[in-house]
């Protein structure tokens, strides 16, 4: 049998793979290019989105490749990752937009929207650690809103009136906002 690579067939390269032969991920990758941008596409409308998606899922083929996975049926593994990178994309859309949606809620509108995720993350810390230092009844009632529940349906599973829950979440957004911007009363 020849070994150079140009006359391969599609068993020698699968077999190759499950050596982790990195020639072999290539080539297997540009084989199902075009199936996995179609994967994509057909998940995802914006352009620039599906190319960063493509980046993402040749970053998580290469990252499941060095750890050693097992590949037997590259096909179904690579279209796997890119759909897994497909609902990370909406995860992360979804996330930012209750970001948003909570930092409009607290008065702070578009500012929190602004800054980089990294900041975001210290941002949401910081709420949480504001109101855990308003007590447990607080903590329970933010939870509950920022599943989305209404004042009366937080009530009810805290076994709290309503009002109670909406003077807790007076309370909270009025602390979140001094905390973020001091210069609100």
């Amino acid at each position: 049998m020849d070994t150079h690579p140009n006359h391969l067939t599609e068993a020698d390269w699968l077999q190759r793979l499950q050596e982790h032969n990195l020639d072999a991920l290539e080539w297997f990758i540009e084989k199902y290019k075009p199936l996995l941008l179609k994967t994509i596409r057909q998940k995802v409308d914006n352009p620039f989105d599906v190319e960063d998606i493509y980046q993402d899922t040749m970053v998580g083929l290469l990252d499941r490749f060095q750890r050693g996975s097992a590949i037997t049926a590259p096909k179904a593994w690579m279209v796997r990752i890119a759909n897994n990178k497909c609902v990370d994309y909406y995860r992360k859309k979804s996330r930012d937009t209750e970001l948003e949606s909570f930092a409009a809620w607290i008065g702070l509108g578009d500012r929190l929207s602004a800054i980089d995720i990294q900041h975001q993350a210290s941002v949401v810390s910081e709420v949480l650690e504001v109101v855990s230092e308003m007590g447990s009844g607080y903590r329970e009632v933010l939870a509950f809103r920022l599943q989305g529940y209404t004042a009366p349906e937080i009530g009810v599973r805290l076994d709290i009136p309503a009002n109670t829950v909406k003077s807790r979440l007076n309370r909270i957004r009025k602390q979140l906002r001094v905390y973020f911007n001091p210069d609100i009363d």
